[in-house]
């Protein structure tokens, strides 16, 4: 599958999870297979029901820049990236109690 067809079945919308200590990006699993990056994702992001909830300071800057490559973009093109994002704050966000990140 070429990135441009792949680039068609990556979610244009995301959440970005906060509470008073962190933050992580939630991706759909599929996502990171699709753009080949599901083994450079550290131990240091979450994973559940499908999700894989990505902490801010590495591994959602990788998939970022992953994403807006596929999508045609520089991938520095962090504004254009951002204008696709909300943000869900928590006081302790419920990610803090899910299983690790780890390759099945």
């Amino acid at each position: 599958m070429s990135v441009q067809d792949s680039s068609k079945q990556l979610p244009q919308c995301f959440i970005f999870h906060e509470d008073p200590g962190h933050a992580w990006l939630e991706v759909p699993l599929h996502a990171l297979d699709l753009l080949g990056i599901s083994k450079n994702i550290t131990s240091f992001s979450y994973k559940s029901r499908g999700k894989a909830y990505l902490e801010e300071d590495v591994d959602a800057i990788t998939f970022i820049k992953a994403w807006l490559l596929s999508q045609s973009r520089p991938e520095d093109d962090f504004s254009y990236f951002k204008a696709r994002c909300i943000t869900a704050y928590e006081r302790h966000s419920f990610i803090r109690s899910l299983p690790g990140y780890a390759i099945q």
